[in-house]
């Protein structure tokens, strides 16, 4: 609970110090769109490699339902986005809705909807079918010079 805290004072106090937006803020919200365009990509494509590499070392995804209800890590993420098994959810839609990028030196916030579809296949075959909409905040960081996600959380409507 109190990491949520801390990353909903570090999300407002970014959007307060947001307020004027330097060409570099520019340039960098649009790497910051552009890596999550790749990140879209990645789930889309079916990209495990692609989608990790987006990822920081430290990151951090908060799950609503899942045990704890934090991954820790990359190790932690990769078990539980891509367990290994004979069952695959390949994603068909990814959308981004309403998204706000704000910057503030090598972190970023980023906020929006997404809309998932995904279908489930079995021996080749797809058993069912299901989509997901919520609300989500990543905060990103910069390391050697790439937007990595650091941190993200979303909530399920």
């Amino acid at each position: 609970m109190g990491m949520r805290k801390v990353l909903v004072i570090l999300a407002w106090t970014l959007l307060a110090c947001s307020a004027s937006v330097s060409l570099a803020d520019a340039g960098d919200a649009e790497s910051v769109r552009q890596m999550f365009a790749e990140y879209r990509g990645a789930w889309l494509a079916g990209d495990e490699a692609g989608v990790l590499s987006l990822l920081s070392d430290e990151v951090q995804v908060f799950v609503p339902g899942a045990s704890g209800g934090k991954l820790d890590g990359k190790a932690a993420v990769k078990a539980f986005w891509f367990p290994p098994s004979d069952i695959s959810y390949p994603i068909r839609k990814y959308e981004i809705s309403d998204r706000q990028i704000h910057v503030q030196g090598d972190l970023a916030v980023v906020t929006g909807r997404s809309q998932l579809d995904w279908d489930t296949v079995e021996g080749g075959e797809i058993t069912d079918s299901a989509s997901s909409s919520s609300e989500f905040m990543s905060v990103l960081r910069r390391e050697d010079g790439q937007w990595r996600i650091f941190r993200q959380m979303y909530q399920m409507r």
